[in-house]
């Protein structure tokens, strides 16, 4: 296996496994503090997952909008 396949596998395993980890943060009812912390996971980590995901929505809406709305 090249190395190049190698990375993209554990880049896709990291985002479905931060997917998953946000998805149950977001219906735990904890707060991010507490569930972090119950979870081991840094709120820096978390934060920056939460915030990646975010971004790619809003590209992904602005590339869906008609046309004649984009300036």
């Amino acid at each position: 296996m090249k190395r190049r396949d190698m990375d993209d596998r554990q880049t896709r395993y990291h985002y479905e496994r931060w997917k998953l980890l946000i998805s149950d943060r977001m219906q735990s009812g904890m707060s991010t503090i507490e569930w972090c912390a119950n979870r081991g996971v840094t709120k820096g980590a978390y934060y920056y997952w939460t915030n990646k995901f975010r971004k790619e929505n809003v590209d992904a809406a602005i590339q869906n909008l008609p046309a004649q709305i984009c300036l």
